[in-house]
């Protein structure tokens, strides 16, 4: 069994990445909000991946990377953030992080970045007629968008778009 620690100030994305890990049945899941309290889950778990929000309310990834350890330990650290940045990935990458993607992203999104760097395990097993249609990721994305947003309005919000332009979109049909 694979041990995962996420560390993530938002609530709603760290339960459900954890539930997410946890129904793989692989995984076991601790999380954290705040560096203090990665320092009490290290005495009693030793995680084989980390995965972090790159700015946390009491410090960032670099300060949890050094509390873990840093390219001494023996977990991989993914970098998770809505704040992506090319210099951002540099730093981590510089600093023994395994992957650096953005938000919002899933177990699968996390495992493919971790895997060894070629097409992702998704689209290598779809043929050159399988791939979805753009009317179709689009749905996919803005449902993603509103589970991890939790409400209506808060989805609206981060996808840039007036709440009833929204119910209207969630409201047709899935897209072929």
């Amino acid at each position: 069994m694979h041990s995962v620690m996420l560390v993530d100030d938002d609530p709603k994305f760290l339960a459900l990445l954890a539930r997410d890990f946890e129904s793989r049945g692989t995984y076991r899941v601790a999380t954290a909000s705040r560096l203090e309290s990665v320092a009490s889950i290290l005495k009693d778990f030793s995680p084989g991946l980390i995965v972090s929000e790159q700015q946390l309310r009491d410090g960032d990834w670099q300060a949890l990377w050094r509390l873990v350890g840093g390219r001494d330990s023996q977990a991989q650290l993914v970098i998770a953030t809505a704040f992506a940045s090319i210099a951002g990935a540099v730093t981590a990458m510089r600093a023994g992080a395994a992957a650096y993607i953005s938000k919002p992203a899933t177990v699968a999104n996390i495992l493919d970045a971790l895997s060894d760097g070629r097409t992702p395990a998704r689209d290598a097993k779809l043929g050159a007629d399988e791939y979805l249609s753009l009317n179709r990721a689009k749905w996919e994305y803005i449902h993603m968008v509103l589970a991890a947003a939790g409400t209506l309005s808060e989805a609206a919000r981060r996808l840039g778009l007036d709440r009833r332009s929204l119910r209207r979109m969630l409201s047709q049909h899935t897209p072929a």
